[in-house]
């Protein structure tokens, strides 16, 4: 028994080690346990200070991770320079560098390599996407800028993700391996990054520089050299062709030249100068360009308002010219005879008989009557062709008729054409000059290398550069030499300023300015060459003096000159190569005056149209084709000389003064000069000169045009046809309706400019607005706020896809 009992007490104790020996065994597994935790925090913590570490010296360094495997180190140019890249076509983003940056962001923006072709991306296997940040809400309020910045920011941003996220679903390759997070709030940074790791994102740190002025950007030339043609086609018009020639005729031969290159270096290039100059610093087109002076915004649409006038009539032009080429498809031209079965009996050439009509000795004899012989008046073919088949010219613009249907197709292939050429912008129309620019020149030499060869040739080029001194004592000439300039070199339309405004920002144009000029004068000059030695050819050959065919307008390049070349050898052949010219000119043309009114339109409501740029182009074409159908009626040679007569007279010679004294005296001369210097780098002496033209000489001049103009002014007339008295007053209104934006502009924006008094109200409306000061001011107490610094993070997918691509 008592056995038992000691067994008992010994198995309790054993139970009560094993029980102590537990419970030490659980004591040291929850410190062992601890301490595991412990050093788990600790090595989290310690993560946590690399990363923070990494993610300051990614502030202050590069921030090239998100871009490894496109990405390429670009140096930025100097100060004040701008760097534009293309990003998916036509959407850019713009950095403008400020002379007082700090080291830290002038290093991160010379390393980091933010700027990256569209192409360069999508052939590596990426997505371009586009992301604008703003600073906080306190860095924006402090910036002044306005809400409208910030929503435009957010919808652009907003649109492009659900434009990937769509490709993702259709099945693309992209979609949402692209991801932003906003990480604005900081408490609620370490969830979305949580969350964002737990479903295969790594999240990075990247460095942003924005501006708080974003820039949503309208494109760049591809090559200087696109902006060189496309400034030389839209110079280059058809009144090189038909005007010039003809002046210089008519105002004593190459004396002409005289009042025609003074009246160039007074007026011409100086407003040339001033309109490449300032688009090319604003980037802006010719409306929303008057944010540097809101109380002259009417300018930017009376600029819209003449081009879309011009480019309705001016169209027509091109549709004739592509009948002419259609009909030179053939072995015999139609206007070569008067055997068709439209000519008249009066078809012919009036060539005096050679013949005796009395030879007798007269001794006394007197004569009671006399025979009172009439000859009708002969009717070129190459005339009869113009006007029944090409016109089917009606009575007057009273009987306009029915739409034809040949005429209507020409027209409606014009502006095919024209949107196909224009549809991307710049990046199109820059590529195709390259041909419609420069090919014209080339058949302009074959052209007078086979009019050397004829018959006549020196006696027409005689006619044109015969010198008659006394020509300069009239003011006629000289107001024609002035006139000359504007409508041929286009300054004042818009073409100047949209065309420049696709200039990168440090681009040369003080030498495009002399160029372009130059190029378009000894165009004018060599042309008339072509023209009149063509013309005494056909003066010899048909026996007509040279004063009866030596005419100015349409009637010289669709009546006289296929009148000639139709007594060529080879007549077809000649005849296609003049026309298919005249057609490559005035589609050189046209594409500046059309981008002039599709991106007046854009720029001043960009939201809404830039993302549909393309079908806004076509659109803006369709219209104009169906507003050009009255002109192609049997009347439409009385409503395209109205248009013409009327449209860009007066109006054209008000807005390019109005926009002079706006620059020189409102904007400031000397801030201007500033700005084109910190385009340049440089200044000099020349610009001085221009100011003294944009002060005083060129609204002289402009002024002079005017008064002349409105002193011999005529009513509009075709041919032996006066208009009635409606069509006048018609006339009269698309004169003055372009100008009178100007006035109109100016009371709206000084009514709702800011101020109590009328003094703080014309005080504002006269300075640039925020939005200019924010995008284009360099002064070192404005540059902390218009380059802030912000951090935000990017997360990218590491499910074996590559990385998403952020800018």
């Amino acid at each position: 028994m008592s056995g038992e009992v000691d067994d008992a007490q010994v198995m309790a104790e054993e139970e009560e080690k094993e029980i102590e020996q537990s419970e030490q065994r659980s004591e040291q597994a929850r410190v062992t346990l601890g301490e595991e935790i412990i050093e788990e925090e600790q090595e989290e913590a310690v993560q946590r200070l690399v990363e923070e570490e990494r993610v300051s010296q990614a502030m202050q360094g590069t921030s090239n991770q998100a871009f490894e495997e496109v990405g390429r180190d670009e140096q930025l140019p100097r100060d004040g320079a701008d760097v534009s890249e293309s990003l998916e076509g036509d959407q850019h983003l713009q950095l403008r560098r400020k002379s007082t940056l700090s080291g830290s962001v002038e290093s991160m923006l010379e390393k980091s390599g933010m700027m990256e072709h569209a192409e360069k991306l999508e052939s590596n296997g990426y997505d371009s996407m586009q992301t604008l940040r703003l600073a906080n809400k306190e860095d924006l309020m402090a910036s002044g800028l306005r809400r409208g910045h910030a929503s435009l920011v957010v919808h652009l941003t907003a649109g492009r993700l659900e434009r990937l996220k769509r490709e993702k679903k259709e099945g693309g390759e992209f979609g949402e391996d692209i991801q932003t997070e906003d990480f604005s709030n900081e408490e609620e940074d370490m969830d979305k990054e949580k969350k964002l790791s737990g479903n295969g994102y790594e999240v990075i740190a990247v460095d942003t520089v924005t501006t708080t002025n974003p820039v949503i950007e309208r494109g760049n030339w591809g090559r200087q050299l696109d902006y060189i043609l496309s400034c030389v086609g839209y110079a280059v018009g058809l009144g090189n062709i038909w005007r010039f020639p003809y002046l210089c005729y008519r105002h004593g031969g190459g004396v002409f030249l005289i009042p025609y290159i003074i009246m160039l270096f007074l007026a011409g290039m100086p407003l040339f100068f001033l309109e490449t100059a300032f688009g090319q610093y604003a980037s802006q087109g010719p409306v929303t360009i008057w944010r540097a002076c809101p109380l002259f915004a009417g300018i930017g649409w009376a600029m819209v308002i003449i081009s879309a006038m011009v480019v309705i009539y001016y169209n027509i032009i091109m549709a004739w010219t592509a009948f002419f080429i259609f009909k030179s498809f053939t072995l015999e031209l139609p206007w070569q005879h008067c055997n068709n079965t439209w000519n008249t009996d009066d078809c012919g050439y009036a060539s005096p008989p050679n013949g005796t009509m009395f030879n007798g000795t007269w001794l006394n004899q007197t004569m009671a009557e006399m025979m009172n012989i009439s000859v009708p008046k002969a009717v070129t073919p190459a005339e009869e062709y113009w006007n029944k088949i090409v016109l089917d010219k009606s009575d007057g613009i009273e009987n306009l008729g029915p739409v034809r249907w040949q005429m209507a197709l020409c027209l409606l292939l014009s502006w095919v054409v024209v949107f196909l050429c224009i549809c991307r912008g710049v990046k199109s129309s820059g590529k195709v000059v390259y041909f419609t620019a420069t090919f014209p020149y080339i058949i302009l030499i074959c052209l007078l290398i086979r009019a050397l060869t004829l018959e006549g040739a020196s006696e027409g080029i005689g006619y044109y550069m015969n010198a008659d001194w006394k020509q300069l004592k009239k003011s006629k000439v000289w107001n024609d030499a002035a006139s000359q300039i504007f409508y041929s070199l286009g300054p004042a339309w818009g073409g100047i300023l949209t065309f420049s405004s696709y200039n990168k920002f440090n681009h040369n144009c003080f030498r495009d300015a002399i160029m372009v000029p130059i190029i378009n004068c000894s165009t004018s000059i060599f042309a008339g060459f072509v023209v009149f030695a063509t013309l005494g050819f056909m003066s010899a050959k048909t026996g007509m003096d040279i004063e009866h065919v030596a005419v100015q307008g349409p009637g010289l390049v669709f009546v006289t000159y296929p009148e000639a070349i139709a007594q060529m050898p080879a007549a077809p052949l000649w005849s296609f190569l003049f026309f298919f010219m005249l057609f490559l000119v005035g589609l050189d043309t046209q594409f500046g005056m059309t981008e002039t009114v599709i991106s007046g339109f854009i720029d001043q409501f960009p939201e809404h149209l830039r993302k549909w740029k393309t079908l806004f182009a076509l659109g803006v074409c369709c219209l104009f084709f169906l507003l050009g159908l009255p002109l192609v009626t049997r009347g439409g040679i009385y409503v395209f000389e109205l248009i013409n007569w009327y449209s860009a007279w007066i109006s054209l010679m008000i807005v390019g003064m109005t926009e002079c004294f706006a620059i020189a005296y409102f904007y400031g001369f000397r801030r201007f000069i500033s700005d084109i210097k910190k385009m340049l780098g440089y200044e000099t002496v020349v610009w001085w000169w221009y100011c003294i033209c944009w002060l005083f000489v060129t609204p002289a001049v402009i002024l002079f045009i005017i008064g002349f103009g409105i002193y011999q002014y005529v009513p509009v007339y075709y041919g032996d046809s006066y208009y009635p008295p409606w069509s006048e007053a018609l006339g009269w209104v698309m004169a003055l309706i372009a100008p009178l934006m100007i006035p109109i502009f100016m009371v709206v924006n000084f009514l709702r400019s800011e101020g109590n008094t009328i003094l703080e109200k014309l005080r504002n409306v006269i300075r640039p607005t925020k939005e200019w000061d924010l995008a284009h001011d360099h002064s070192p107490e404005n540059s902390q706020v218009d380059v802030p610094m912000t951090q935000c993070k990017m997360a990218t997918s590491m499910n074996g896809n590559k990385p998403g691509q952020a800018v």
